[in-house]
């Protein structure tokens, strides 16, 4: 039995009573936790036991069932958390709603794979983090929405970690639309920084990937992985960004962009070419690999390595220095208009294809050797199509072929300059340098030039040269 007050509510004291198998009645002295998780009990205070409650975490709801006597835990409809001092998250169910809520400073996680198929664009804001925790994202709308973008005024610099952003079903009849980033800018003062870690994976199946415009004063992008897709308009990167440790899959460059420290690798066709950098792009310290070509027009090349099908290069109006270029280095005519490009201090290797074939060109400095021949058949190493200036280089055919060429005029009236270059042959039958059709005089300028590993070093034919050879009092002589 129990001593009890008179309002018989209150128990003071348990009187053992061995009916009752030897416990106390009416009387609670504690509660206890057992196993080894953490304990849902907490303490007794006098007669109050103290029980702990569950807090929602990292995707998880809690709630009471509709009778109210069961504690229903499940999978939380919210996909994505802010997290706060100690941890413990605020969630929101869509991705839109979080960025909204998100502050400078503070990080937008993600707990599940999401696509949106609605016409949504998520507007960055500066100093977050967007932590996709291992997860994709993805805007999959039939229609031109860009999928990030910015506010008009002002400059951002926004970190993406964790996982991967992906581009489908988007149409575009201008380039600001249908890409995954579209930044548009009204002061030249506001630039942009985007960082892009852990394994990060950006693509667009249909349409660009990155667009800037207005007059902000550019960005840097640092990271990631770049998969371009059969572009619309033909650009991936349209921007006047510097991209560095970057890898791009598939890409179309353009418009001032600076692609530093980075791999551009393209395994098919754009257009029928390869990779291409267009409009003023920079590439330095790359590697670049097109399975039909790594088109230049108006762009720069240092410092970079480049591997190719056929044509390793093909490009027009560009400069390249400093670089190595495994395949057929091909310059093509440039417009009137336009000076022709210029190659200095490179390497060209080329197996089945002429190592140079090139017009109006400036190249100086330079390696080019060729290992390609079919007995009974010729063998360039270089083709001059005209007006180059091609000056002390090192050209070396490996044709073990009295069919082997160096240097192949072949364009008559073409003048262009050859001067004090090494011509190394493999069989004392070729030519270093000479034309195939003897029915046209091929005017050339030819100085100070030296064959090597033949007795010919000049099939005079056909070949004509119009330097004057007559010096001035210093010694100086004019070629053209």
């Amino acid at each position: 039995m129990s001593l009890e007050d008179n309002n018989k509510s209150n128990s003071f004291f348990g009187v053992f009573n061995s009916g009752d198998a030897g416990r106390y009645v009416n009387s609670v002295t504690s509660a206890s936790n057992v196993g080894t998780g953490v304990g849902v009990f907490k303490q007794k205070v006098l007669q109050d036991l103290e029980f702990r409650t569950l807090l929602e975490a990292k995707g998880i709801s809690i709630a009471e069932s509709i009778s109210g006597d069961e504690v229903e835990i499940g999978l939380s409809t919210d996909v994505v958390g802010i997290a706060d001092g100690t941890g413990w998250y605020t969630f929101y169910n869509s991705v839109s709603d979080g960025l909204s809520a998100l502050v400078s400073g503070q990080t937008l996680t993600f707990f599940t794979n999401i696509v949106e198929t609605n016409a949504v664009s998520l507007v960055l804001k500066d100093g977050i983090t967007l932590d996709l925790n291992g997860f994709t994202y993805t805007l999959s709308s039939n229609d031109s929405t860009n999928m990030f973008v910015k506010n008009l005024f002002g400059g951002i610099n926004v970190k993406f970690i964790n996982g991967g952003l992906y581009r489908e079903n988007a149409t575009q009849t201008i380039a600001s639309q249908g890409n995954v980033f579209y930044l548009s800018f009204s002061n030249r003062n506001d630039t942009y920084t985007l960082t892009f870690d852990n394994s990060f994976t950006i693509s667009n199946d249909g349409c660009s990937i990155f667009y800037t415009d207005g007059v902000g004063g550019g960005g840097n992008v640092y990271g990631g992985f770049w998969i371009g897709g059969n572009e619309t308009l033909g650009w991936s990167i349209d921007s006047s960004a510097t991209f560095t440790n970057s890898v791009f899959f598939g890409e179309t460059i353009k418009n001032r962009a600076i692609i530093q420290d980075c791999v551009i690798w393209n395994p098919s066709s754009i257009s029928g070419n390869g990779t291409i950098c267009y409009t003023n792009t920079k590439l330095i310290n790359c590697v670049i690999r097109g399975v039909d070509a790594v088109v230049l027009i108006e762009a720069e090349m240092y410092s970079c390595h480049v591997l190719g099908g056929g044509i390793a290069v093909d490009c027009q109006t560009s400069k390249i220095y400093n670089s190595s270029i495994e395949g057929k280095l091909k310059i093509t005519n440039p417009s009137e208009s336009l000076t022709g490009s210029i190659v200095t201090n490179t390497s060209v290797y080329s197996s089945g294809y002429p190592a140079l074939d090139s017009v109006g060109a400036v190249i100086s400095n330079c390696y080019f050797q060729s290992v390609s021949g079919v007995a009974g058949t010729k063998s360039y190493t270089i083709i001059d199509n005209g007006s180059n200036l091609i000056a002390n280089c090192v050209i070396r055919n490996e044709f073990a072929n009295a069919s082997a060429i160096g240097i192949l005029v072949n364009t008559p009236n073409g003048q262009s300059k050859i001067v004090n270059n090494t011509i190394n042959m493999r069989n004392a039958g070729s030519f270093c340098i000479t034309t195939l059709d003897y029915l046209f005089t091929y005017n050339v300028y030819l100085s100070s030039n030296v064959g090597v590993g033949t007795t010919t070093l000049i099939d005079n034919t056909a070949l004509v040269n119009i330097q004057s050879n007559t010096p001035d009092l210093y010694g100086n002589i004019i070629i053209g």
